[in-house]
């Protein structure tokens, strides 16, 4: 049977890794659809996009060609208006040359006769011109003469009055030159002093920053000291408790003998492991050689002993081992062997208290601590009454020839407890003497510090103002010898200007003079001119001459009228001629683009068919793609449900297979026990009767005895007494318990039982304390398990706000790989941002991220406020407008959540309260400005207020 279902487990198995197979290659061939699938759908999409262009381009293009045919238009008819006003202009410009023909003839008669006239009066006219221009000369030269006497005059009174201001602005000039050297010397001595000031401040600083690096690294020091006073009194202490709480439990110690330590019972002195003290490197020899004797009672007299073992009978709280100092019969001592490697008898070499000491004669008295087990062995044969060598890692020779060895567990012992215990008190004590001294110190040096760092700190502002003075000081000093150098410029240009002025009055006189005589002689002249104008005036007669030249000026006026009107006309006309001619270019670029949009047209539809054709060859691809996936896909469907139908069989085949091969191995354990009772059987029967011989068939016997040369058949029994069988067992059970008699058997089973007691009792409290454990587990799982799937609900929620908030829209969730399974579950994202799909976030864009991880950072901030928040770079790869976004929604949470963030981006910057720049120095080292914005707007609103 169980080779049938195995064969059909194997059938099964066989049959699934065919389906497993199946299953794969369909979801391959899923996977190759899904791909083209994919690629079809891009395609189409590319399609569609393309033929919504083409399509959008056409409907442009055709409206340009609307616009075209409406602009020719609107060109024929403006060029046809132009040829009726060019026709009308060339009309209007014959009719004008009629005219000026006329106008010409009526201007050569006119010209004749004042032509006649002219030369009648020409002569008259150069002599009276040639009088006229003489008197004009003559009295422009005496209005010419007498305006430069009078501005003589006027330049000779200025001149004056400016020697005068010259004089005076020239003193004063002096006097401001010597008050500004005068004041630069004086500045100049101050400068000096505020200089040295500043050299002595500037020392003082330097004392002063020495003295603070001093002080601090005396802090330091000192702060490094306390922190090792305290990490060793920390230690101690926590070393003391723990001794403590193992003390007060007596964990170490047996049931009897902590119960007689708690009881505090009158007479009671303590255990002999706490009334000796031995050397640290002789506490492995020492246990050793008490052994269990280190928990024994050390009482004063026979009567406590016994009180005490009342106390143990009554509380049945076991046994204990008592040595009254009143009935403890110490041994002779004995000298320790003079031989290599013997430390000295085990009683001489601990301390203890004279009363103890009969004890420690006791108990280690016949016992010599050794090296090494050679040198106990040479020990014991030196010296017959020694019982036991033992070395100093603990392993014992006896004078019987037992020797016991090997390794020792790394715990510690009761010696190393009781030392501890002794030495802890102390320790600690010194310890908390050193953390006191270390906190004093420090608090010295912490004084010492803040002193050092105010006298720095004054010193730095007494240094600060000192090299402020000097520079203002500069400043002052500056501005006086640029005064001082502008005076010296000033009164020299001062003296220049004078020496020039009286240079210029000078001349000014002389010129005068001159002025005057010329003005004489020209007066005279001009009264004699002015004599012949008037006679040459008297002779001429020019009436009928201006008669003529008004007929003249008339049609000469008529004519230049014409003129004007004909040039007009053509201009105009030549204008219309060349508007006309950018017309009809105009008209010609407007019909070959209307070409060319035509074309474009044409084009675009002949594109725009075969992107549409294309599409519906996609289209029908896409669909003839989408039937073998959607085939694939129930195929794949029954093959997971064959699957599940055959790893149901297979299991339950399994499950039948392993029945079945439990019964066989409980069959064969069955068999084994019965083939094991019948050889237990068989050498219980040899050892009552002999040797006997078992029948090979299974039917049942009379066994035969082996006694001679043939085997002797047994009597048949009639009947077998009821119980021989179980009493024959009991006999030789007793028996075998008999053994041989061992007289150290009773103290060793009372030992033994005791033992038992306790280490039974520590592992039913050790099951107990792991079955809690193991439900305080459960049951926190469960806590965890819930917690986990609220706050996972919580955040979820959270995250799906905060990323529609920080990218102005989209939506993104959170969701578990394994819902069933929050403990081993993963976490996935699923963001789509607006204007795209929903994508993982591996197919985001690194702003994308960065923006998606910040949404995730809020949510659980929102979800679980912390105090504070440290954001390293986290608007690196954010544009403006999701930096402005990110901004915002910090400070909604900056209300419940201090925010430190390190960024080089404006935007963010400006809505920090506090800004901290770091920067590398000369030396290597960093250095830090913070700014606090509130006070550094204060600042300004002062400074502002102030200028």
């Amino acid at each position: 049977l169980a080779q049938q279902l195995g064969d059909q487990a194997q059938e099964g198995t066989r049959a699934r890794e065919a389906l497993r197979a199946r299953q794969q290659a369909l979801r391959d061939s899923i996977r190759q659809h899904r791909i083209e699938a994919d690629r079809l759908r891009s395609r189409w999409e590319d399609l569609r996009r393309r033929l919504a262009v083409a399509t959008e381009q056409s409907r442009s293009l055709q409206h340009q060609l609307d616009q075209t045919d409406a602009d020719i238009a609107g060109i024929n008819a403006h060029r046809s208006e132009l040829e009726a006003t060019i026709a009308r202009h060339e009309q209007a410009l014959m009719d004008l040359a009629s005219d000026l023909a006329k106008h010409q003839a009526g201007v050569a008669t006119a010209k004749a006769k004042v032509a006649a006239a002219e030369a009648q009066q020409r002569a008259q006219r150069d002599e009276l011109e040639q009088a006229r221009t003489q008197a004009f000369e003559l009295a422009t030269s005496q209005a010419a003469l007498r305006n430069r006497a009078a501005q003589v005059q006027r330049r000779q009174a200025e001149l004056r009055r400016e020697l005068d201001e010259q004089r005076a602005a020239l003193l004063a000039a002096g006097a401001r030159a010597s008050a500004a050297a005068a004041d630069l010397e004086a500045a100049n001595l101050q400068r000096q002093t505020l200089a040295d000031a500043a050299a002595r401040a500037a020392e003082q600083l330097c004392a002063a920053e020495d003295d603070l690096a001093t002080a601090e690294s005396q802090h330091a020091a000192c702060r490094r000291e306390r922190d090792l006073a305290h990490e060793e009194y920390h230690r101690l202490a926590t070393q003391w408790d723990v001794l403590q709480r193992t003390r007060s439990q007596s964990s170490y110690l047996h049931e009897g003998t902590q119960a007689v330590l708690r009881e505090n019972l009158p007479g009671v002195l303590g255990s002999v492991a706490a009334l000796i003290h031995v050397p640290p490197e002789l506490e492995l020899a020492l246990e050793a050689s008490l052994g269990g004797h280190l928990e024994d009672i050390v009482v004063k007299t026979w009567a406590d002993a016994l009180r005490c073992i009342e106390t143990l009978k009554r509380s049945n709280r076991g046994r204990a081992t008592f040595l009254p100092l009143d009935y403890v019969r110490p041994p002779q001592p004995i000298r320790a062997p003079h031989t290599q490697g013997v430390r000295g008898i085990a009683s001489q070499l601990i301390q203890t208290d004279p009363a103890y000491q009969g004890i420690c004669d006791l108990l280690l008295g016949n016992i010599v601590i050794v090296e090494d087990l050679p040198a106990g062995r040479r020990a014991l044969a030196a010296e017959a009454r020694l019982r036991r060598a033992v070395t100093v890692d603990g392993d014992a020779i006896e004078s019987r020839g037992v020797v016991r060895g090997g390794s020792r567990p790394r715990s510690r012992g009761f010696l190393a407890i009781e030392r501890e215990w002794r030495e802890l008190p102390e320790r600690l004590a010194e310890s908390k003497k050193r953390l006191d001294a270390a906190e004093n110190a420090l608090r010295a040096a912490e004084t010492k510090q803040q002193s050092a760092r105010a006298l720095q700190r004054q010193m730095s502002q007494q240094a600060q103002s000192a090299r402020q003075a000097v520079a203002d000081q500069d400043v002052r000093l500056n501005a006086l010898q640029q005064r001082h150098e502008r005076l010296t410029q000033e009164h020299t240009w001062r003296q220049s200007l004078h020496s020039q002025a009286q240079h210029t009055l000078t001349t000014l006189q002389e010129e005068a003079a001159q002025i005057q005589s010329e003005l004489a002689s020209v007066e005279a002249s001009h009264y004699e001119a002015t004599q012949r104008l008037e006679v040459a005036r008297l002779a001429g007669a020019e009436g009928d001459l201006l008669a003529l030249h008004a007929q003249v000026s008339e049609a000469e006026t008529a004519l230049a009228v014409t003129l004007r009107g004909k040039q007009a006309q053509e201009e105009l006309l030549a204008t219309q001629r060349e508007i006309l001619v950018r017309t009809e270019a105009e008209a010609q670029a407007r019909a070959a683009q209307r070409q060319r949009l035509l074309e474009q047209v044409n084009d675009l539809a002949s594109q725009v068919a075969s992107l549409s054709s294309e599409l519906e060859e996609v289209r029908a691809l896409r669909q003839a793609t989408a039937d073998p996936i959607s085939e694939a896909e129930a195929e794949l469907q029954e093959i997971e449900k064959q699957q599940a139908q055959l790893e149901t069989q297979e299991e339950t085949l399994r499950q039948q297979l392993q029945a079945q091969v439990a019964e066989h191995a409980k069959l064969a354990y069955e068999r084994d026990r019965i083939q094991s009772e019948i050889a237990d059987l068989q050498r219980q029967i040899e050892a009552d009767l002999g040797p006997v011989t078992i029948p090979g068939d299974v039917g049942p016997r009379q066994l035969m005895l082996n006694l001679g040369q043939t085997p002797m058949a047994l009597a048949a029994p009639s009947e077998i007494p009821e119980g021989l069988g179980a009493r024959i067992r009991e006999m030789r059970s007793a028996l075998r318990r008999l053994g041989p008699v061992n007289p150290e058997a009773p103290p060793e089973y009372r030992k033994a039982h005791e033992r038992y007691a306790y280490l039974t009792q520590q592992i039913e409290d050790l099951t107990r304390a792991a079955d809690a454990a193991r439900q305080v587990i459960t049951d926190l799982n469960q806590v965890i398990r819930d917690r986990f799937v609220a706050t996972f609900s919580r955040v979820a929620h959270e995250f799906s706000a905060c990323f529609h908030t920080l990218f102005a829209g989209g939506a993104a969730r959170l969701q578990l790989t394994e819902p069933d399974n929050p403990e081993g579950s993963g976490i996935d994202i699923l963001a789509r941002p607006p204007g795209k799909r929903s994508q993982s976030l591996a197919l985001l864009s690194g702003g994308e991220r960065a923006l998606t991880a910040a949404a995730l950072l809020f949510a659980l901030l929102r979800v679980n406020p912390l105090p504070f928040c440290v954001l390293d770079e986290v608007d690196a790869m954010l544009d403006e407008a999701n930096v402005h976004r990110f901004r915002d929604f910090l400070r909604s949470l900056a209300q419940h959540t201090q925010f430190i963030v390190i960024t080089h981006n404006r935007t963010t910057i400006e809505a920090a309260s506090a800004v901290y720049g770091i920067s590398m120095g000369r030396e290597g080292a960093s250095q830090v400005l913070s700014m606090s914005l509130p006070e550094a707007n204060t600042e300004a609103s002062q400074a502002v207020s102030v200028a």
